[in-house]
């Protein structure tokens, strides 16, 4: 209970639980029906505007975020830090993209909020999928440094290399970074189904997934966010 309550005290720790609530309802709205799906669907809606609202006020962390990653130069890969910048672009570009979605939705200016909305996903997509190809390129290649760990010292030749003489620190080090990227993967490619899905039908899978199975992908990718989340606390107090 204690973690729970100091995991919601945090801006990012709320903002995963009410998206969890609305996955949550989504689900529950498809998998129901008659009125009770109605008034799942009902829920959804306010929740999902209430995660929009909040971000009105994340433009100035964000920019502050991307100038202190800069141009990735702390990535010893040059297609991991093409990839970084390419991800941080995307996510600035999103946020004002975003916000002139929900003004027009308000009648604040005239514009054509739907396809302001479908830009964002679009955009959304765009970093979903750097993400992606940057964890599984970091994924190969923190395996490939466990292997030469344990080839430095002297188990060439063996398909499983016994790691038990390696340091146990920097096995164990490389490990939590593959399990973090793995979870990062798993996270950004069940949200890339329903980023793809709420695109344009015709494009891809677009509009091919039902309103449960778009709930259980967001409900999967937020739940190992809120894991995420979780080990980063714990690894903060421990």
């Amino acid at each position: 209970m204690e973690a729970y309550v100091n995991l919601i005290q945090t801006y990012r720790g709320r903002d995963k639980m009410i998206r969890l609530c609305t996955y949550a309802a989504t689900f529950l709205s498809g998998a129901s029906r008659g009125k009770l799906a109605e008034k799942f669907g009902a829920l959804a809606i306010p929740l999902g505007k209430c995660r929009v609202v909040l971000r009105l006020f994340d433009d100035l962390p964000m920019i502050l975020y991307a100038r202190k990653l800069g141009l990735m130069k702390q990535e010893k890969n040059l297609l991991l830090q093409l990839l970084g910048v390419a991800q941080n672009i995307a996510n600035l570009c999103y946020f004002p993209v975003e916000h002139i979605a929900f003004g027009g939705d308000l009648k604040l200016w005239d514009v054509n909020s739907p396809k302001w909305w479908t830009t964002g996903i679009a955009i959304w997509a765009t970093s979903l999928i750097t993400g992606i190809l940057r964890s599984l390129i970091k994924i190969i290649l923190l395996r490939q440094e466990r292997h030469k760990l344990a080839r430095e010292q002297g188990h060439e030749g063996r398909e499983d290399p016994d790691l038990s003489s390696v340091p146990k620190f920097s096995v164990r080090k490389l490990k939590k970074e593959e399990l973090d990227e793995i979870l990062a993967f798993f996270k950004n490619s069940f949200d890339l189904l329903n980023a793809v899905n709420w695109l344009p039908k015709g494009f891809l899978w677009a509009g091919k997934f039902s309103t449960m199975q778009s709930g259980l992908w967001g409900l999967i990718s937020t739940s190992i966010g809120l894991y995420e989340l979780y080990s980063q606390a714990k690894e903060k107090t421990s």
